[in-house]
C-alpha cells in the first residue's frame, strides 16, 4: 500500500489537472466506471508537442531517516474506512442528497497486488440524482468524484449567465473545508491549504484545486478539486484524491533548507551523478515517506525525469531508507 501511495503521491496533482482539462472525470463518471480513468499517470506535456518522459522516483541515492521531520497524519474516515457505500453516504448526507443507491460496480478480474488487480469502483445515485464515485485501491480508498446532474446545462449549457450578488469565494471555499471536516474527519480549516492552481471566476464556474502546503511548498498528498455554479452558489463538482494523506505539522518543524536552495542542490546532482546535460523541466514539493516529510524535487529532460528526495534540515540529498 505504502509503494503505490509514494509514487502516486508525487503525480497525483498533475493528473488531476490533466484529466479535468480533457473533460476525463466527467465522461468516466457518468458513463460509468473504467480501470482506465487515468488518474495515476505521471507524464507531463510542457508544450504542445513535446511530451516528457515518465517521471520516476530515484532510489539508488539513500539516506537515513530522519526522526526530526515527523509529522502526524490524520486519521479521517477516509483514511480509516474500506466501505465504499460509507463514504459516499457520508458526503451526501453533508449535501442533503439522502438516499443512495448504488449503480454499478466494477471489480478487479485479474489477480495480483498491482494497482489494476486491486481496484476496485463503484458508482452511487443519490436522491437528488448527483453522481458520487468511489474507488478503493487494496481495500483503501483512493478516490471520491461528485457531480450533479445538470451540471453540464450550467455550466457549459444555455443556464442564465448573471452571477449572482450574493456568490462569494470565501463562502464557497468555507463550504468546502467544512465538508471536508464533517464528512471526512479532515479538518482543512485547520491546516494550510495552497492553490495547486490559480483559482477561476466566471459567471457559471468558480473552479479550485486545492493541496496541503507549509511554508509555501505544496505537499505532494491529497487534492481537493472542487466547482461551485455562482448563480445559485451549487456545489456542482468535487473530486478528492487520497495520496499519501493529509497531516498534522509540528510548529517547530525544520524547514533549515529552502526549497530553492533543495532545488539548485539536485540540479547540481543531476548533471553530475545523472549526467543530464540538460534540464527543462523542474519542480519542487514535499513528500511524506513513513510520516517523515522531505523535498521531493523534480529534474527532467525529454530523455528522462526523475524525483529526488532532499533532507529539508541538512539538505542530504538521497531517498530515506533505514
Amino acid at each position: 500500500m505504502a509503494e503505490y501511495k509514494r509514487e502516486i503521491g508525487a503525480a497525483v496533482t498533475v493528473a488531476v489537472v490533466l484529466a479535468v482539462v480533457m473533460g476525463m472525470f466527467a465522461n468516466y463518471y457518468f458513463s460509468g466506471p473504467s480501470l482506465t480513468g487515468g488518474t495515476t499517470t505521471n507524464t507531463i506535456t510542457i508544450t504542445g508537442s513535446r511530451t516528457l518522459p515518465p517521471i520516476q522516483t530515484y532510489t539508488s541515492a539513500t539516506a537515513p531517516p530522519d526522526p526530526s521531520l515527523a509529522v502526524s497524519p490524520i486519521q479521517g474516515l477516509l483514511q480509516t474506512s474500506t466501505n465504499a457505500s460509507a463514504i459516499a453516504e457520508s458526503l451526501a448526507s453533508q449535501l442533503n442528497e439522502l438516499p443512495i443507491y448504488l449503480v454499478s460496480q466494477q471489480l478487479p478480474t485479474c489477480s495480483g497486488n498491482t494497482i489494476l488487480c486491486t481496484q476496485a469502483t463503484y458508482l452511487y445515485r443519490t436522491a437528488a440524482g448527483s453522481n458520487i464515485t468511489v474507488t478503493l485501491i487494496q481495500g483503501e480508498f483512493y478516490e471520491l468524484a461528485y457531480i450533479t446532474q445538470d451540471y453540464w446545462e450550467l455550466t457549459y449549457g444555455n443556464a442564465t449567465s448573471a452571477t449572482g450578488p450574493a456568490f462569494s469565494t470565501t463562502q464557497a471555499d468555507g463550504e468546502v473545508q467544512q465538508i471536508m471536516n464533517d464528512a471526512f474527519g479532515v479538518p482543512l480549516q485547520n491546516l494550510t491549504v495552497v492553490d495547486q492552481f490559480p483559482p477561476s471566476l466566471s459567471p457559471t464556474d468558480y473552479v479550485v484545486q486545492w493541496v496541503q502546503g507549509y511554508d509555501g511548498v505544496p505537499i505532494a498528498s491529497s487534492v481537493v478539486y472542487f466547482e461551485f455554479y455562482p448563480p445559485t452558489s451549487e456545489l456542482t463538482r468535487m473530486i478528492i484524491i487520497e495520496g499519501t494523506g493529509w497531516y498534522q505539522i509540528p510548529s517547530d518543524f525544520p524547514l533549515s533548507i529552502q526549497a530553492s536552495t533543495a532545488l539548485s542542490a539536485v540540479e547540481g546532482y543531476a548533471a553530475n551523478t545523472l549526467h543530464m546535460s540538460s534540464i527543462t523541466y523542474t519542480d519542487v514539493s514535499l513528500q511524506v515517506v513513513d510520516d517523515q516529510m522531505y523535498y521531493a524535487v523534480t529534474v527532467s529532460n525529454y530523455t528522462n525525469g526523475y524525483i529526488l528526495f532532499v533532507n529539508p534540515r541538512t539538505g542530504e540529498i538521497g531517498f530515506p531508507q533505514p
